[in-house]
This record gives structure tokens, sequence and C-alpha cells, in this order.
């Protein structure tokens, strides 16, 4: 056996915490950390939401599923307040750089997003310390801040975006999720030759579709309705706006109903436009224990994923492929092309949705619009059926969590960052599915429809 080599994680989010990005990387810090050549730690800060309510070590070093787990304390201010969320960035990022100097050296960092600050951290720390490092990139900043109007344009925001370009050009390697990032960071002078894209996953073994006898369809007495699902986080980045229009203009379909499963900075506002519109068509639940998501996903008819446009060249929703996983069609509300420069391209999540013929796509423009597809959908049964197969077709072949850690380890160890990558993953992955093959498979792959 060769050399064992030390790789180190930073991001906020981690295990116990629900947030896709830390639910993530803790899958994707465990999948490495099974091969025998490589030693996986993880400086990550306190959990926004425990919702299992597991017990875990608040301060220190804790191991689990292989992983060193080293957590930093730091402020807790209101999410929702920008100066309390920037206070909570700060704290975290001193008390990650603080930690950085207490750990055995690593043969190469790795660093997320959260907070945006993180690409900094990384590339002072590996300046002084002479260590390889990559920028993991699951958005863009300070660019999401300006478009959505949380940060003026001025000399701070292009000071930030220069110092931010300067971490993503100086790394060994510049992580993206999303097609539209990749382009916009190569029109940011980025090396193409450092840019990865790597999408996130669906862990589908855990995540099963369970489209009849659904508890959570019975607990909140759903099961005579078609239900257009927004489950996850309730932000500033998608268009509530829309949806809230849609659910006002279809009142008069009694059978339809929107259910918002999850909780965010823009839940009050959901609930108090709500109340304020009288739409007795809307409904809201708590965020749900990861071992109740496969009934709570796949209690949809319809799964909403929505990005505002502005967004688009930034960012891409992990919970598409959770979606995708509950056997489920897709409507995502957003940017059907992206324009980087003078070029347009079609946008990566419109693009998902449509090579799957696995939902329906709108661009961001009127409620109406987004009314209408809902109804469309609401009146073809058997076109429901089509496109949650096919979605489960795409989520097993080409987005599950082995795929992913395939490609992640493969990346790395192409590029001469870590040795080569471990046995548990030789296998080619699958060929993205056309949409013919899906619709031949469709009767093979049937019965996931009726599983409990």
């Amino acid at each position: 056996m060769g050399e064992i080599k030390k790789i180190l994680f930073i991001n906020r989010s981690y295990w116990p915490d629900a947030e896709a990005t830390g639910q993530l990387l803790t899958e994707l810090c465990e999948d490495v950390a099974e091969s025998d050549q490589l030693d996986v730690s993880v400086i990550c800060g306190q959990p926004n939401f425990n919702l299992d309510n597991v017990e875990f070590e608040r301060a220190g070093v804790q191991e689990r599923n292989g992983v060193s787990i080293h957590r930093v304390t730091h402020s807790r201010y209101d999410k929702s307040t920008f100066y309390g969320r920037i206070v909570n960035f700060i704290t975290f990022l001193l008390a990650a750089f603080w930690r950085t100097f207490w750990i055995k050296k690593p043969d190469l960092m790795i660093v997320q997003t959260d907070p945006p600050l993180l690409c900094l951290l990384g590339y002072v720390v590996s300046r002084l310390r002479g260590i390889k490092f990559v920028c993991y990139l699951q958005d863009v900043y300070p660019d999401i801040a300006v478009k959505l109007g949380r940060l003026n344009e001025n000399l701070l925001t292009r000071f930030l975006r220069w110092s931010f370009l300067h971490a993503y050009r100086n790394a060994d390697q510049v992580v993206v999720v999303g097609s539209d990032m990749k382009n916009w960071l190569i029109n940011h002078r980025v090396d193409p030759s450092k840019i990865v894209l790597i999408e996130n996953w669906v862990d589908t073994d855990v995540l099963q579709p369970v489209k009849s006898q659904n508890e959570f369809r019975k607990k909140f007495d759903l099961d005579d309705k078609f239900v257009v699902m927004y489950s996850g986080n309730m932000g500033y980045t998608q268009r509530f706006d829309l949806v809230l229009g849609a659910a006002e203009s279809l009142q008069q379909h009694r059978n339809i109903v929107f259910a918002f499963v999850g909780n965010g900075v823009k839940r009050s506002y959901l609930t108090e436009e709500t109340i304020k519109r009288g739409l007795p068509n809307i409904r809201f639940m708590d965020y749900q224990p990861k071992t109740e998501l496969s009934n709570s996903l796949s209690a949809a008819d319809a799964h909403l994923v929505l990005l505002d446009s502005k967004l688009t060249p930034y960012m891409l929703p992990s919970k598409i492929y959770s979606a995708f996983a509950s056997a489920t069609p897709v409507v995502g509300l957003g940017q059907s092309e992206s324009q980087i420069g003078k070029n347009f391209t079609p946008s990566h999540l419109a693009n998902l949705i449509n090579t799957y013929e696995a939902g329906i796509f709108v661009d961001e423009e009127n409620a109406d619009d987004l009314a209408d597809k809902i109804v469309s959908l609401y009146q073809d049964e058997e076109a429901c059926r089509l496109m949650g197969s096919r979605a489960r077709i795409a989520a097993e072949s080409r987005h599950s969590r082995e795929v992913a850690a395939h490609e992640f380890l493969q990346t790395l160890s192409e590029m001469g960052l870590i040795p080569e990558a471990p046995g548990t993953f030789e296998f080619n992955p699958p060929q993205q599915p056309s949409p013919e093959s899906a619709n031949s498979q469709t009767n093979t792959k049937s019965e996931i429809l009726s599983t409990n």
C-alpha cells in the first residue's frame, strides 16, 4: 500500500446539519474516507438544523464513519439579518483559520463556499503552509449578493470579486456544480483546464419512491390532491412571488394544492402573503428528518425547482436530484438560456429537465404561464407517470451518490492531487440516458411508482 494522503475539507455546514450542502459534503467525505489510501478530516461549524436531534461534539474532534470532524464554535445570530449573517461568517472564518494551524499538515485542502470567503482562507493557508488546494464552488460570490440587492456594486464588491477570482486562478483545481458557473469562470479568465464540472447528487439507495400508501400524504390529508411541492430552504434565491401568483389563479382547481416543506428566511413572507391573499390551496410543513424524505418527497405529484433568473450563472439548486430520485415530474422555473458575454447556451437547470424529459421548464416571465403548466400536468396523469419514471432513471444512472464519488476521486487522481482512485469506485459511470432510452425503460421501471 502506498503512502496515505491527508485530505482536509472546510465548510461551515456538515453532519448533523440538514442543510443540503452539509448533507452532500458529509456523504462525499464519508465516501472518500472508504479508501485505505486517504485520511479524511473536515473543519466545520455548528449545525443550523439538527432535525434528528442526534448527539454530537459541539467543539473539539469527533470520529464518525472514517472522518475526523474538527468542529469549531462561532456566533449564531439570526441568519435573516444581514449583519447577523456577516458576524456569523467572520467568527466561523476566524475559528476555522485558527484550527487549520492546529491540524497536522494535509496534502490537499478542499474549501467550499459556506461562508463565501472560504476561498480566500484556502488561498492564504495554502501559501503559508505549502498545501495544494481546491475551490469547490456550490455558488459564486459576491455576485449572488449583488444580483439580489443584498450588496451594492461598489469598490468593496469589486475588490471581493477580484480577490475571489485571484483565489480561483491560483487554486490547483476549481470544482463547479453547473455548466453556467463553469462558463462564467472561463469568461473571467480562470484557466479552463483547472475547472471540472461535477454535478451534485442524490443517494438513490436511501431515497426511494413511495407512490402508493404514502404516509406523508395520509398525515397531511393529501390523498385526493394533486400536490405541487416546494421542499427545502425558502431563501432569497427563488421567485416565490410567481408561485404565490400561480396559486392565486388556481384557487378554482380545488384538487391542486401547493405544499411548502421546509424553512428559511422567506417562510414568514410566504405565510403572511398566504393569509393576506386568503389562499386555501397553500399548506406549510416543517423540515422532515432524513429518514422521512422518501415519504415526503414522493408525496408530491410535481416538484417545484426554482432559481431566480438573475442567478443562473452563479448557482444550481441541488434539490432537483432529490426530486428526480422520488420519481416525480419537475416544474423548473428560471432562465432557459444562459448568457455569458455574447454567447447563449441552454441553462444547466433547463437542460437537465429537458434532456431527460423529466418535467416542464417554465421561463421566468409571469405567474399565469406557471399556472398553465401546472394545470397541464394535473390533467395528464400518464404524462406525469412517464416523466417521473424518466426522472428516477436519470437519478439512478447519472446522478447517484456512487457516480459522483467516483467522478470526484477520479478527477483529483487524474490531476495528480491524490493517488489512483480507490477500487471501491473503479467502474465506468453510465452515460446520460437519452429521452428514447428512458422511454424504452419506462415499462421495466414502472414498478418504482407503486413501491411502498
